[in-house]
């Protein structure tokens, strides 16, 4: 009887960590201290002309809390807007001005433990 019991707990840990999984991997989990209600990624509007067009390929963003936080750390560049796109691992990165390389890794690099991989005129 106790060994039909040890086996029940244990197929119950099993489903439990399968399905967190693939939530997980969907880009829907609780993963970097979001919650699993959803992400709250700012949008940002600018005013005028925009001169500066990029995408930046980031790497480490694992699910839609991620993308928030990169999104939100790349648009408090000043007069620059982003839209991040998990799936593709790309930020959509335009700008009033000309913002240096250096300055968009920054904003990346303190959004989390995420990496710019490339930065690439569109």
């Amino acid at each position: 009887m106790i060994n039909v019991i040890i086996i029940a707990i244990i197929v119950g840990a099993i489903f439990f960590a399968i399905r967190s999984s693939i939530i997980h991997f969907k880009g829907q989990g609780s993963c970097c201290g979001g919650s699993s209600g959803g992400s709250c990624a700012l949008e940002k509007k600018l005013d005028g002309e925009i001169i500066f067009k990029k995408n930046i390929k980031i790497q480490g963003m694992m699910c839609e809390n991620c993308a928030a936080h990169v999104q939100n750390a790349l648009n408090e560049i000043n007069g620059a807007s982003a839209k991040v796109n998990l799936k593709k691992a790309v930020a959509k990165f335009d700008a009033i001005r000309e913002v240096p390389e250096e300055e968009i890794r920054m904003a990346v690099a303190k959004a989390g433990n995420y990496n710019v991989t490339s930065i690439e005129n569109r």
